[in-house]
């Protein structure tokens, strides 16, 4: 069946892959597949990356596996002009941050070559947070030292209020790191100390199944973690597939949903590729008869879902299909998300910018005023005690963290006791 390679070709206009996929016996079958069925529906839009002092085994490699000659393409070293190529040679001189994700590249993973991230200021130049006389808030987080695994960079959700372009570069493609699995086996092999727990989706939505379905890079990855018995945190904001579902079924893992929202419509302008909340809630439901550890992480933003009633509505339906823990938070505010909101939404960008406490920092972020803050906990924390379900701020909550919570941290939750 391809059903799966085809669903994502209709989200992916581009796709280029590192010539070392194609060489490893264990990516070259993650892929192979894929590639396939692109070369058949999209044959000019699939090329190559290969070092300039290629081979001619790279070169027949290539040939058999039936990519021409002009799909082949000199890769930089550098992995922040690598970028930047990769748009070139489709077309794209400055796509915005939709077309980015239309792109696919099937990246084979070095962690000796780590990427340039240029100074944000300098990105995004025309929404610029104030100056500030008061010290910038420290988070203390007791788990600063995670193992984070994300297997995807630049995730296919598309939300708008993600901060993660603002850590890098707006021209990211969506990168998957086929090698992933083998890399983590590597890392924990020769790990002296352990990291406390693991976690896959910092940055990304690793249980997105147009992305697992087809490469299997989570699931590998994640059984892996599990081998060595390691406590492993998942988040996400999809309705993974029941084989997905599967493998979680293990009492180290945690699995966190995540929905802001209740009217398909309005979340959509939001999170343009997320599932509508009641395929979610299905999830929920489904992961929870098959006896997978849950949670759910809330977040609220101004003007979108900052109605007390409306996060009533979603605590309490989380709640009845199964979750057992909910960690709250709020947007976290940085120069590139307001300008990515200012340029599809002026008059929300208002809205959010003047809700904004810009006399005090916390992780380069500026976040909602305290006292709007106050409200949203208070509620959260008040309605979460009602149904009797645990209710924790992130610890990036640093100035109301004791004040409302009442449980560990989504964190902490991993490793507590059964």
């Amino acid at each position: 069946m391809i059903c799966s390679e085809i669903e994502l070709l209709e989200r992916i206009k581009n796709v280029i892959v590192d010539v070392e996929v194609l060489e490893n016996e264990f990516t070259l079958k993650r892929v192979r597949k894929f590639l396939d069925v692109a070369n058949k529906l999209i044959p000019q839009k699939v090329k190559v990356f290969v070092p300039e002092n290629y081979s001619e085994e790279q070169i027949g490699l290539i040939r058999r596996l039936g990519l021409p000659r002009n799909s082949i393409v000199n890769r930089p070293r550098n992995l922040y002009k690598r970028y930047q190529l990769i748009h070139k040679v489709f077309g794209k001189t400055n796509p915005n941050w939709v077309e980015c994700r239309q792109t696919l590249y099937l990246n084979y993973f070095e962690s000796n070559n780590p990427i340039h991230i240029p100074n944000e200021s300098n990105v995004y130049s025309s929404v610029n947070f104030p100056p500030t006389n008061k010290e910038v808030i420290p988070i203390i987080c007791p788990l600063r030292k995670l193992y984070t695994c994300n297997i995807v960079r630049n995730c296919i959700n598309n939300c708008i209020y993600c901060y993660i372009p603002s850590t890098g570069t707006p021209i990211l493609p969506l990168v998957v790191c086929v090698n992933m699995p083998e890399k983590i086996r590597e890392q924990i092999k020769r790990m002296k100390k352990p990291y406390i727990i693991a976690n896959f989706g910092s940055i990304t939505d690793p249980c997105n199944p147009l992305i697992d379905n087809v490469f299997r890079v989570f699931r590998e990855s994640f059984s892996i973690l599990k081998e060595y018995n390691y406590p492993t945190l998942i988040l996400t904001k999809s309705n993974p597939s029941r084989e997905i579902l599967e493998e979680l079924k293990y009492e180290n893992a945690l699995l966190a949903f995540s929905f802001y929202h209740l009217n398909p419509d309005i979340k959509r302008k939001w999170e343009l590729n997320t599932p509508p909340p009641y395929e979610v809630l299905r999830s929920i439901k489904e992961a929870k008869t098959l006896g997978v550890r849950l949670a759910f992480r809330i977040d609220v933003f101004p003007g979108y879902n900052d109605d007390l009633d409306l996060l009533e509505r979603i605590v309490k339906l989380a709640a009845y299909y199964g979750i057992e823990h909910i960690t709250g938070g709020s947007l976290r505010a940085r120069p590139a998300i307001l300008q990515r909101i200012k340029t599809l939404n002026p008059s929300m960008y208002k809205l959010i910018f003047t809700s904004l406490d810009k006399r005090n920092y916390s992780d380069h972020s500026m976040r909602p005023a305290k006292k709007l803050r106050t409200i949203w906990y208070s509620r959260l924390s008040q309605v979460c005690k009602e149904i009797k379900i645990p209710f924790a701020l992130c610890k990036e909550e640093v100035e109301l963290l004791e004040k409302f919570s009442h449980s560990p941290c989504l964190c902490q939750w991993v490793t507590r006791e059964q």
